[in-house]
């Protein structure tokens, strides 16, 4: 409630400035526009080229000439960008994958710190990262990439750098674009509309503009691509050099299959028989006409492996998954600000935004792992001959229902359009940014700002799997009364006993492909739903300025403070611990089909499918800033000038305490034509609320053990938050020269070198993780390993028969990873006429080279982790050490062509060497590249508006990624280098002007 009269105070109090402003100022003459330039990463620095820190910009008219799509498709193409997320990721009912997520160094989306204008916009998922699809890219003016730490500047999250967000806050007149594409599949259609407004008042004392924008892009399945109807796969798990991790191509488990594979005893026990138990004699066969068993058609198992089939189509893999979820982005943005004096600017803008996002993520499942899967043999969806092969026994034994003596599993991965879990997303953010700034005492500029954000986040679970449904459908019996299929729960005799629990209950029939009806799948499968918000209070307020001269020049000193209030609240339906109640159901829990079951032993979780629980945190923080520009040497011998930059921060969290965080920046101009500049910086990236607080969840997926080489299709993963995390805390150098020879005008040539080593991140050390998995069973004795604590196993190490497979798998965060990166970060820029090389040609070029070059990415989960090399931070995805982007630009009168080329360098899947390391067949990954092209006609029309029709072609060689490592557990998913393009080339049309 404080916050909120707090945001209603502030903003009547801008709007009264403004107004009050307005009328005592209408009549007079106008004064000039109060406006500071102020260079990204610093509060004293005014010129780039005096930054001692690297800052690429680059202006959002040449990212959308190359992308017509959107600035995030454009940034990421840019070689410092790696590991980032887009909006067409596919998610999951527990979180939000899809989104617009900037991953500067592949060093973890949430050490790239997000401004807009050089504020804080409020975070958009659990990690505490901003979708920038939600930012107005409408009245983008250009993007300032910050290449350095710069927590003693702006505060958290800046271990890797800043991505700042410039806006036109002038912008004057009508602009607008609109464009259209499809990709070389026919599919992917998208469409783009952006209008833009500004104009200003009171004889030109205020300024007021808007934007709105609205983008579409259909979705694309896995299926329509290359490497998604390869059906990639792999098998062993690597850990020895005789056994290599092997890549495979319509690949497929064998331990389900699409129609239904039968597990029953096929030679009962003497116990078994007594009981009444009849043999079984289509045990590993699958349902290959509804209800008919028949053997599998397993393809080529490949030699020593059990679980993997090649050419298998109807063995389990991932199908009709999306590559590219379909998106919908709105935006609207609206500013005024107005010169209350001559040295005093008051504004206030708000931004609205929705992005829509709806992605296919993973086909329906019925596995021992993850639900109930025992069936009645007397099942009347089966007909009576297969009953009998399946050793239906009630005719002679009463019990057969109670005893365990007649059921029999059934696992299955669904092969259909519509049998597909789904999460559709919805991210709302409202941002309002209210302030004042201006200059004082001549030398001295400064400004306060309050920002009230929030961002919502609404994730629904389409065809969520309820097992406690699931069930009550699979116990089908035949109405004594109708004579029709029903659920047992639904017979009278049920009704009696336990009332009438289950109303309205649907059978399910899934003893063949696809047999399952859409009345009986929506019985199962529902939808879950949770909404979580991210709330940002914020005050701040910085000044600015010459204090005194020296013989070198004037030292300016910045001071800032800064109040933040955080909120987090997920408010869930489907809470990710909680089981089945197995009241009335015969088949349930974790003895099914053997009599009344003790409720207190069921472990079967309620949701087939990731669930988040409620949560609700908050902390606040306060901060304290300062930093200086001393000009040490000026004009003397070698030295045109000499500066240095200081900067410190002290922040203190109202939970995981106070830290300090500080910048030494130099900067050394010899003479016009080549300076050097150099940095060193201790930089933090506070837990997020959901690090801390987030309660226990149990999610669930595949994993291959490397103990017993079994993997039944997914197991339960429990995790939860850890309040006593503290702050990261990097240590980051830069050093580098930049050329301006004055010999070749308009050329600039940059080297940047950079190690940041981030020594207490926050990681999750997970029993999933295979290092972590071979790390437990390597180190002798069996079972001694701390790591071997994160898996529930129902034996000891010494058995490794498919048996012994873990129940349970645990996972925890900690203050324990290692991360390092180093490289060289390298830029070339230049223009020329044409007619400079000869008289007889013309035209203008501009061409701009990029590149990265990355030897060193490594990390360590966990203090004696095996150190992994060539990694993201935090992922198990190996990673290119470079990158590389060429732009050129030919303009001749009114047209003009534009390329670029994006290059990414080979990678090796082998991180690790020594204990823990896994070994493949197919080490090396082969480089990647794509070419892009534009044609742009400028039109002049006869009002004397300008109009630009552009066409693009995105990927023009229609260039398709390599392969890196492909899924045991998980055949069929697509797992390509990290950023190179799955979508194949594109086509975009479009106008874009001015009116």
């Amino acid at each position: 409630m404080k916050k909120l009269q707090l945001l209603r105070s502030v903003t009547l109090a801008s709007a009264s400035v403004m107004a009050m402003s307005a009328a005592a100022f209408a009549q007079t003459d106008a004064q000039a526009t109060v406006e500071t330039v102020v260079v990204t990463g610093s509060r004293v620095i005014t010129d780039i080229a005096s930054s001692p820190t690297p800052v690429t910009e680059v202006t959002a008219e040449q990212l959308l000439t190359t992308t017509p799509s959107n600035v995030s498709d454009a940034l990421n193409k840019l070689p410092v960008f790696q590991g980032s997320a887009t909006q067409r990721n596919a998610g999951s009912a527990s979180g939000n994958a899809g989104g617009d997520f900037l991953n500067l160094r592949n060093f973890g989306q949430q050490r790239t710190l997000v401004l807009m204008d050089g504020m804080r916009v409020p975070a958009s998922n659990q990690a505490g990262s901003v979708d920038i699809s939600t930012l107005p890219q409408e009245l983008f003016q250009r993007v300032d990439v910050v290449t350095g730490g710069g927590s003693a500047v702006y505060g958290s999250d800046a271990i890797t750098g800043v991505v700042n967000f410039i806006l036109d806050k002038n912008f004057s007149g009508v602009k607008y674009e609109a464009n259209a594409g499809i990709s070389q599949y026919a599919d992917g259609f998208s469409y783009k509309l952006n209008l833009a407004a500004g104009t200003d008042l009171f004889g030109g004392r205020a300024h007021i503009e808007g934007a709105v924008g609205y983008t579409n892009q259909d979705g694309v399945l896995k299926e329509a691509r290359p490497s998604g109807a390869e059906n990639l796969g792999s098998y062993f798990t690597g850990s020895t050099a005789a056994q290599p991790s092997t890549n495979v191509t319509q690949a497929g488990q064998t331990v389900s299959t699409a129609s239904g594979k039968i597990t029953c005893v096929t030679t009962p026990s003497a116990a078994q028989a007594a009981a009444g138990m009849k043999g079984c004699s289509v045990n590993g066969q699958e349902f290959v006409q509804p209800g008919v068993p028949g053997p599998v058609f397993y393809g080529t198992i490949p030699a020593g492996q059990t679980a993997i089939a090649v050419g298998c189509s109807d063995c389990a893999h991932v199908n009709n998954t999306s590559i590219f979820g379909a998106t919908r982005n709105a935006t609207a943005f609206g500013r005024m600000s107005y010169n209350v004096n001559s040295d005093t600017q008051a504004f206030l803008q708000v931004s609205l935004a929705q992005a829509n996002i709806f992605n296919y993520f993973f086909p329906e499942q019925q596995e021992p792992s993850r639900q109930t899967v025992n069936y009645f043999k007397d099942n009347p969806f089966l007909p009576a001959a297969t009953q009998a092969a399946l050793g239906n026994d009630c005719a002679t034994d009463p019990n057969c229902h109670t005893d365990g003596t007649n059921i029999f599993q059934v696992s299955e991965w669904y092969d259909a359009p519509g049998r597909v879990r789904a999460t559709n997303n919805v991210t709302r953010n409202i941002v309002l940014n209210t302030g004042v700034n201006g200059q004082a005492f001549g030398d001295f500029d400064w400004e306060a700002h309050y920002t009230h954000g929030e961002s919502r986040l609404s994730t629904t679970g389409l065809h969520n799997g309820n097992n406690q449904f699931h069930d009550a459908a699979q116990d089908a019996v035949v109405d004594p009364t109708s004579g029709s299929i029903v659920c047992y729960n639904d017979t009278a005799a049920a009704i009696a006993l336990y009332g009438n629990i289950y109303p309205n209950c649907v059978p399910i029939d899934t003893f063949g492909n696809n047999v399952t009806t859409n009345a009986q799948n929506d019985y199962w499968g529902r939808s879950t739903h949770f909404a979580e918000t991210n709330t940002m209070d914020d005050i701040a307020a910085d000044i600015s300025g010459n204090v005194f001269n020296l013989p070198a020049g004037p030292v300016k000193v910045a001071l800032a403070g800064e109040m933040r209030w955080l909120d987090y609240l997920i408010n869930s339906d489907a809470s990710p611990t909680a089981v089945v109640n197995c009241t009335g159901l015969r088949l349930c829990g974790n003895a099914a089909g053997t009599g009344p079951v003790n409720q207190a032993t069921v472990t079967q979780t309620l949701w087939d499918n990731n669930t988040v629980p409620s949560v609700h945190a908050s902390e606040n923080v306060w901060e304290f800033s300062g930093e200086v520009g001393i000009p040490i040497l000026k004009d003397v011998p070698l030295i045109q000038s000499f500066n240095a930059d200081l900067a410190g921060r002290y922040t203190d969290y109202s939970i995981s305490g106070a830290v300090e965080t500080w910048k030494i920046g130099l900067d050394w101009h010899v003479t016009n034509d080549v300076r050097f500049r150099g940095t060193t910086s201790v930089d933090i990236r506070a837990p997020t609320l959901n690090d801390l607080y987030s309660p226990q969840v149990s999610n669930s997926g595949p994993f291959l053990d490397p103990l017993t080489n079994f993997n039944p299709g997914g197991i339960q993963t429990v995790s939860q938050g850890n309040p006593n995390l503290v702050p990261e805390s990097s240590r980051t150098y830069t050093a580098g020269v930049v050329l301006t020879p004055t010999f070749i005008p308009n050329l600039t040539a940059s080297a940047d070198w950079y190690n940041i080593k981030l020594s207490n991140a926050i990681a999750t050390i997970a029993g999933s993780n295979l290092q972590v998995a071979n790390l437990c069973i390597q180190t002798p004795p069996a079972g001694s390993s701390p790591f071997c604590a994160l898996y529930v196993r129902p034996f000891p190490y010494t058995n490794t028969t498919p048996a012994n497979y873990p129940t349970l798998l645990l996972s925890e965060s900690l203050n324990a990873a290692f991360n390092q990166t180093e490289g060289e970060d390298y830029e070339v820029d230049y223009n020329f006429d044409v007619a400079d090389i000869h008289d007889s040609l013309a035209g203008n070029v501009s061409l701009r080279a990029l590149l990265n070059v990355a030897p060193v990415l490594n990390s360590s989960t966990f203090p004696g982790a095996a150190l992994q090399h060539g990694f993201g931070a935090g992922t198990t995805t190996p990673s290119q050490k470079g990158h590389a982007t060429l732009f050129g630009d030919y303009a001749l009168g009114n047209w003009d062509v534009t390329v670029q080329w994006h290059w990414f360098s080979d990678e090796f899947k082998n991180g690790v060497f020594g204990a823990g390391q896994t070994f493949y067949a197919q080490n090396r990954v082969p480089s990647f590249s794509t070419t892009d092209f534009t044609l742009t006609r400028k039109i002049a029309l006869d009002n004397g508006a300008a109009l630009s029709a552009y066409f693009n072609v995105q990927n023009a060689f229609n260039d398709i990624p390599p392969d890196v490592i492909g899924s045991a557990g998980n055949p069929g998913g697509i797992n390509t280098p990290t950023g190179e393009d799955l979508m194949g080339r594109y086509f975009t049309i479009g106008v874009r002007g001015n009116l």
